[in-house]
């Protein structure tokens, strides 16, 4: 009788188990090794998810980034992590700086100046509101989600560099 490696056989048997059940199927994406993954390429797609959806003013932005690298395949905790950029004490002046930004970028004359605001004013200039706010945070996002994208490319490119150099330095040494 030939020997059952027993680790492979749980593994094709929890697949088999998993592909069967539609609803367990959505949990093998979860499985894939590539969303665990801490490489340059992983962690670089991660950060601009992350920070891009920090910036979508609306209220499910990390579930937008779990989904986003899910399908693009990056790094899942540091794309949640990125959303953390707005929170409670960030979201206020997050939104007010993208609404401007916004305003600004649309030729729309800014209507939020005066303070106090209330729920019920921003309620009823919601119409005129929602354009640039939504314009503002797109752009806001994706300019420091590329930013963010190339310098931890490249502080990644050269740490490995340095450790490259590092290593030559170390076996061009003659030894003792």
């Amino acid at each position: 009788m030939k020997p059952v490696n027993l680790k492979k056989h749980i593994k094709a048997q929890l697949e088999k188990w998993i592909h069967a059940s539609p609803s367990l199927h959505k949990l093998l994406h979860m499985l894939q090794p590539d969303i665990w993954h801490f490489n340059r390429r992983s962690v670089s797609g991660a950060t601009w998810i992350g920070i891009f959806s920090a910036f979508i003013p609306l209220p499910v932005q990390s579930p937008i980034a779990i989904w986003l690298s899910l399908l693009c395949r990056v790094n899942l905790p540091i794309a949640v992590a990125g959303t953390f950029i707005s929170n409670p004490v960030t979201m206020a002046p997050i939104l007010f700086a993208n609404y401007k930004l916004g305003a600004w970028l649309t030729g729309v004359s800014s209507q939020v100046n005066q303070l106090p605001l209330s729920l019920e004013t921003l309620w009823q200039d919601a119409g005129s509101i929602l354009l640039p706010l939504v314009i503002g945070s797109l752009s806001t996002g994706f300019i420091l989600a590329t930013t963010a994208y190339v310098l931890v490319r490249l502080i990644w490119r050269g740490y490995v560099v340095y450790l490259w150099k590092k290593r030559q330095m170390r076996e061009s040494m003659p030894s003792k």
